[in-house]
């Protein structure tokens, strides 16, 4: 049995099954396959994304091997093949946030990041989620965005702009955020008062079709009505962008650690809730 393994470029993107080419051959994402010579039939793919405005960073975004050529390291390879690719390309680090609804499920595949030379960046997160299909039939959602959609909460358009500079400083000396290198910026938002960042919440996209919302208010806050409809103005227009994007499931967190119950009683309950374990491998 005999392995290729390489990147799939458009001449070349019927090796793979349709749905799967519709899901991952996107401008920005990297896709790969290992194919078996001999079958002549893919084995294996594997999907990196270049994350928005991010020179050094890419995010892996989805690895599967058929199970008749599991343990084969056929896997394995394929990522040290994508990675070095990655990083004669300029790439430094490989990014993984790994989601599931148990987290023993998720130590399952402990042994075989480290084995691929990932080092734990983050673990034990308990994420609520909202499938697209609900929060697209929620009449709550429309109308207040109907109403309170003239508040200042604007695009992240400029990560060099004076004011999101600023911004970072503040969060990163509080122990925050590492930057914004993991983040998704065309659908991250932040709140405006006063000619300064109040609030913001960043998008990290998830595997394409899934993404993760973090909401972060430094100061946190006096609990006032109108820091309330703040941070619910920075999930709403975060949400209002990835559902036009065709994002099907949303993950929403709350860096602060704080219990808001009332983007509960606007969003509806969750249709679920997961853990998430995050991985870097630095190139």
């Amino acid at each position: 049995m005999s392995f290729e393994y390489k990147r799939v470029i458009d001449a070349e993107k019927t090796l793979l099954p349709e749905e799967v080419r519709a899901r991952l051959l996107l401008v920005k994402n990297w896709v790969y396959a290992a194919v078996d010579t001999e079958a002549d039939t893919w084995c294996a793919y594997l999907c990196l994304s270049a994350m928005d405005r991010s020179t050094d960073m890419l995010q892996l975004q989805a690895l599967y091997v058929k199970p008749e050529y599991r343990r084969m390291k056929v896997g394995s390879r394929l990522l040290e093949h994508a990675f070095a690719d990655a990083a004669s390309a300029g790439a430094r680090s490989i990014y993984y946030k790994e989601l599931g609804t148990n987290p023993e499920f998720l130590a399952i595949n402990r042994p075989f990041c480290e084995l691929c030379g990932f080092v734990k960046a983050g673990d034990g997160e308990r994420i609520d989620f909202y499938d697209a299909k609900h929060l697209s039939e929620n009449k709550k959602l429309k109308h207040v965005l109907k109403v309170y959609g003239s508040l200042p909460v604007k695009e992240f358009s400029d990560p060099n702009d004076p004011l999101i500079v600023r911004w970072r400083k503040r969060i990163n000396s509080e122990g925050v955020s590492s930057g914004l290198d993991i983040y998704d910026l065309k659908h991250s938002r932040f709140y405006l008062e006063e000619g300064e960042i109040k609030a913001a919440v960043y998008v990290q996209v998830i595997r394409t079709f899934r993404a993760v919302l973090e909401l972060y208010y430094p100061d946190g806050g006096s609990g006032g009505s109108k820091e309330k409809l703040a941070k619910l103005m920075l999930i709403l227009h975060s949400i209002e962008s990835l559902l036009a994007n065709g994002c099907k499931r949303i993950y929403v967190m709350n860096a602060n650690g704080e219990n808001d119950n009332y983007i509960t009683d606007l969003m509806g309950e969750p249709d679920g809730m997961c853990y998430a374990v995050e991985w870097i491998r630095y190139l």
